[in-house]
């Protein structure tokens, strides 16, 4: 099974390091203390996934590493191996 993301599929946004998987579904990682809830961690990073089409965006998890973070995008879409990110 060939991987869907790779290194190449991340961009960095401002804050946010983004893959588009698809044309409607694209996984953000941000720190954690930016995420939307009312006692964030300080350190890592929160993990989403989100539908442009219809709005919708589901939280993922918090990560300690920025690689962590990816490595779980990947097993979200079936990666079972994913590839080095770094």
């Amino acid at each position: 099974m060939t991987a869907r993301l790779n290194a190449s599929s991340w961009m960095v946004n401002s804050e946010s390091v983004t893959a588009w998987i698809g044309d409607l579904e694209v996984f953000e990682i941000r720190p954690a203390h930016l995420y939307p809830i009312e006692n964030p961690p300080h350190d890592g990073w929160s993990l989403t996934l989100s539908h442009v089409g219809d709005g919708q965006t589901v939280f993922l998890g918090f990560h300690e590493w920025l690689a962590d973070a990816q490595r779980a995008a990947c097993r979200h879409i079936g990666d079972e191996r994913p590839v080095d990110l770094s």
